[in-house]
């Protein structure tokens, strides 16, 4: 039986390579009070994309501000890197100021940076596109990180 006591909680990160082990029964990750999931998880390559949404406690505003995640299968490491930091500084996720609406892996030019740097012809890597509900699209390149190839299957959780 896996309980969460068996798993290893991936929400806070200090580095890229924080990860589960081979050890370890997986990993999941606990979102904040009032966070949730509400488009499908994408999952290509090993890797897995979702995005979830944090309404506003304000009764009298309106949307929710959103965020993106994406791991690694097998680890749980981050793909999110912030690019724009000395070392590619590791990001939980990547916050947005509106709901995140859609989602798909995309190949990126390798020197375009996730803080909306210049593309370039230097190679693409793997990445994904974020559409928000004001209609920005936010195009994120993970960590070059070597692919999974180990499939993993979700199954529900026990306290």
């Amino acid at each position: 039986t896996v309980t969460r006591h068996s798993l290893v909680n991936m929400k806070r990160l200090t580095t890229v390579a924080d990860a589960a082990s081979d050890s370890d029964s997986g990993w999941y990750i606990n979102l904040d009070p009032g966070e949730r999931v509400h488009i499908d998880p994408t999952s290509n390559n090993g890797k897995i994309v979702w995005a979830t949404a944090i309404p506003s406690t304000d009764p009298c505003a309106s949307g929710a501000i959103g965020r993106a995640y994406a791991r690694e299968f097998e680890t749980g490491k981050t793909l999110i890197v912030n690019t724009a930091a000395t070392g590619n500084t590791p990001l939980n996720y990547w916050q947005f100021d509106a709901d995140v609406v859609d989602q798909k892996f995309v190949l990126v030019p390798a020197a375009q940076a996730n803080s909306g740097g210049q593309a370039s012809n230097a190679g693409a890597v793997e990445g994904a596109v974020f559409t928000d509900s004001k209609g920005n699209t936010t195009i994120l390149r993970f960590a070059d990180l070597p692919p999974s190839l180990r499939r993993i299957h979700w199954r529900e959780i026990l306290d």
